[in-house]
């Protein structure tokens, strides 16, 4: 947000600047060429205020819904996987401090109560159950939810960085991937496929680039 912030004063000054150097110059000459730099003036202005300005508040805004979104998706999402792995606490406590990646890689490697397994080899072994086949359906539901909105927030925003770019296509292809499809067969190994990508993708442990962290959402602020 601070690079945002920086960005835009950047912008203003420029276009203060630039203003201010056109108005001198328009003094300091005559009859044709003056003519001449005032129309440059208020084409450079009316481009300012017409395009550019309600182009970068609508790629500000769309950015800015997709990571409220994104922000309920984890929420939604990390709630099911302590579901999954038999917590019993605080839920909403533990989901704030799971949002960090760390945290989340902390839990999901500590000790569970079923002696010799993880909090995550608990979840494993419960995604395939009957008895959670809610919390199952919801991730996968949201995981679908997860790749339109961010289909739809690259449509809207563009990406001119050409890495970025491909980070973002190769997210949609594995959201769109059959392990995140809800007639997954359970009982044939698909289960595990699917675990293990919904760990990169909690974890931060990226799916599809080298990044580390919560990649998606240092994607989207550097778009």
């Amino acid at each position: 947000m601070k690079m945002i912030k920086n960005y835009n004063h950047t912008v203003l000054i420029l276009f203060i600047l630039n203003t201010v150097i056109l108005i001198q110059t328009c003094f300091s000459v005559s009859g044709d060429w003056r003519n001449i730099l005032i129309g440059s003036l208020v084409s450079f202005i009316f481009y300012f205020m017409v395009v550019y300005i309600p182009t970068h508040l609508r790629k500000e805004n769309a950015k800015r819904v997709f990571l409220h979104f994104y922000n309920q998706f984890r929420e939604d999402v990390l709630r099911e996987i302590l579901h999954l792995a038999e917590f019993e606490g605080d839920k909403n406590e533990k989901v704030e401090e799971l949002k960090n990646t760390d945290n989340f890689i902390s839990f999901a490697q500590e000790p569970s109560e079923e002696e010799g397994q993880t909090n995550w080899h608990v979840l494993m072994n419960n995604i395939d159950s009957d008895d959670h086949g809610h919390a199952r359906k919801t991730i996968v539901v949201r995981l679908s939810e997860l790749q339109r909105e961010a289909d739809f927030l690259v449509r809207a925003v563009g990406v001119e960085d050409e890495t970025l770019l491909q980070n973002f296509r190769r997210l949609d292809r594995s959201l769109q991937d059959g392990r995140y499809k809800e007639e997954l067969d359970w009982n044939w190994g698909e289960d595990k496929q699917f675990t293990d990508s919904l760990y990169e993708l909690l974890s931060g442990r990226s799916l599809v680039a080298d990044d580390q962290g919560d990649f998606i959402k240092e994607w989207v602020k550097k778009l």
